[in-house]
């Protein structure tokens, strides 16, 4: 296989620097744009996906990546659903919390969908990981901004994503799953 270019478009650095170690030992180069694109609030990530890709494709040439990543939880009717940007950005991990307070039933499914555009065809992989909400933020002091996404409040094992080691946390993720189909459909190539 060929060296194989891929522009990640979010304004997210954690997440590019985890989908760059996850092809680090590949001849898939990730490299970061931040640049920002619409996020349709829809129920249907095919939708939201190509939306996203209308925006974008005029403005960016080559091999593009973006990602969204939905949090539902079974006992709220899998609210948030495709409102989990809006949900999170308004409440934050520890408003979520709050509101599970007093739940017995923490269940939760975590799904990503990457959209790539590769060489100008569009695809879409969707990644799964169905599991529970912890009871506290594992997310370090003063890391908030850093750690935009919910890996210190996803329980794996008795720990959170975010106390997981890179390579631990990709075996098990939603992202980590998603991310293994894009290889494998870039390996193809």
């Amino acid at each position: 296989m060929d060296e194989i270019n891929i522009r990640f478009v979010t304004s997210n650095p954690m997440k590019v620097a985890e989908v760059q170690s996850f092809f680090e030992d590949t001849k898939i180069r990730i490299t970061h744009l931040n640049l920002s694109y619409p996020e349709l609030q829809t129920n249907d990530y095919q939708v939201l996906m190509n939306h996203a890709f209308e925006d974008l494709e005029p403005r960016v040439s080559g091999n593009i990546l973006i990602d969204d990543t939905v949090l539902r939880i079974p006992r709220w009717n899998d609210f948030p659903g495709f409102y989990t940007k809006d949900v999170l950005h308004r409440l934050g991990r520890d408003g979520i919390l709050r509101l599970m307070r007093d739940e017995t039933d923490r269940r939760a499914e975590f799904i990503t969908f990457l959209g790539l555009r590769f060489q100008n065809e569009r695809y879409i992989f969707e990644g799964r990981y169905e599991g529970t909400l912890t009871t506290i933020d594992w997310t370090p002091a003063g890391h908030g901004r850093i750690y935009r996404g919910f890996d210190g409040i996803i329980a794996h094992e008795g720990q959170s994503f975010i106390q997981l080691s890179p390579s631990e946390k990709n075996q098990w993720s939603h992202r980590g799953a998603a991310l293994r189909k894009l290889q494998s459909f870039l390996s193809s190539r």
